[in-house]
C-alpha cells in the first residue's frame, strides 16, 4: 500500500511537472510569437515612414521641395474640380493592363506637372492580387518613391492618385477601398482614388484632407489636346509580368 502511495505522489509530481513545462513552452512560443509580430509591425512602420513622409525627411532642397508642392496645389486643386482626365498614352495602359489578367491591379498616377488631375502615365509596383484585392509591397512602393523623386518629381504629381481596377462591372469602392484612402492616402493634403471596371464604368473621388475637408466625385476624360507617344504593349505587358503576382482562388474551401 506504502508503495502504491508513493508510486501515486510520483506519478502526480510527474504530471505537474510535464504540465508546467508545457505551460513554460507555451508562454516561450506566445512570447516569441509577439516578438516576432512587435518587430514585422517596426518594420512595416519603418516602411511606411519612408513611403509617406520621404519628402519631408529631406535636406533644404527637400523642405523647397514641399514649399513649391504646397504652391502648386494650391494653384491646381481647387475645391470644385469634377474631372480626372487620362492623356491617350495613359488611359489606353491603364485598359490594358486591367485586362492584362483576371485579378485586379493597381498603381500610380503620374500627374502632369501644371495640372494635378491630368494623368500622364499608370506606373504598376510589386504587388500581389486576386480578384478582390490588391496588396502592394511596401519595399516596392518605397523604391517608387526614391525614384521619382531622383527624377525631380514633386510628391504631388506621384502619390497622390490611387489608381486600380475592378474585375466586375462595378467600379464602385469597396470597404478595404474605403479605408485605404483614409488610413494610407488621408496622411496627405489631397488624393485622388480611382477604379477602372473590367465592364468600362469608371469611379474617381476627389478628398481633401486639410482645411474644410470635403470630398468630390470626379467625371472622366481622354485628353487629346496635347500630343503623345503611339502605344508600347510589348513594354505594358513587361512592367505587368514583372509586378503582378495573382493569388489563385481555390475552387473550394477545405474546413
Amino acid at each position: 500500500a506504502a508503495n502504491a502511495r508513493a508510486n501515486s505522489v510520483m506519478a502526480v509530481r510527474q504530471s505537474a511537472l510535464l504540465a508546467a513545462a508545457a505551460v513554460a513552452l507555451a508562454a516561450r512560443v506566445v512570447v516569441r510569437r509577439a516578438r516576432k509580430r512587435c518587430a514585422a509591425v517596426a518594420k512595416r512602420d519603418v516602411r511606411t515612414a519612408k513611403v509617406f513622409s520621404v519628402h519631408f525627411v529631406q535636406s533644404k532642397k527637400g523642405a523647397t521641395r514641399v514649399m513649391n508642392e504646397r504652391k502648386l496645389n494650391r494653384r491646381t486643386i481647387p475645391m470644385n474640380a469634377s474631372t480626372l482626365r487620362f492623356s491617350p498614352w495613359a488611359w489606353p495602359k491603364l485598359l490594358f493592363l486591367r485586362d492584362a489578367g483576371p485579378t485586379e491591379i493597381g498603381g500610380f498616377g503620374i500627374s502632369s506637372e501644371r495640372d494635378l488631375l491630368l494623368v500622364e502615365d499608370i506606373v504598376l509596383v510589386s504587388q500581389e492580387c486576386s480578384q478582390a484585392f490588391v496588396a502592394f509591397d511596401d519595399d516596392s512602393v518605397a523604391d517608387f518613391f526614391d525614384k521619382q523623386i531622383d527624377r525631380g518629381l514633386n510628391p504631388a504629381r506621384f502619390a497622390r492618385i490611387w489608381v486600380h481596377t475592378h474585375p466586375g462591372n462595378s467600379p464602385n469602392p469597396s470597404v478595404t477601398d474605403e479605408e485605404t484612402l483614409e488610413n494610407v492616402f488621408g496622411l496627405f493634403d489631397w488624393a485622388v482614388m480611382f477604379m477602372l471596371a473590367r465592364g468600362g464604368r469608371t469611379y474617381g473621388r476627389l478628398q481633401f484632407n486639410v482645411g474644410p475637408r470635403g470630398e468630390v466625385e470626379l467625371d472622366t476624360e481622354v485628353d487629346y489636346d496635347h500630343s503623345f507617344p503611339a502605344s508600347d504593349h510589348a513594354s505594358w505587358q513587361e512592367e505587368y509580368l514583372a509586378n503582378v503576382r495573382p493569388i489563385p482562388v481555390p475552387d473550394r474551401l477545405v474546413v
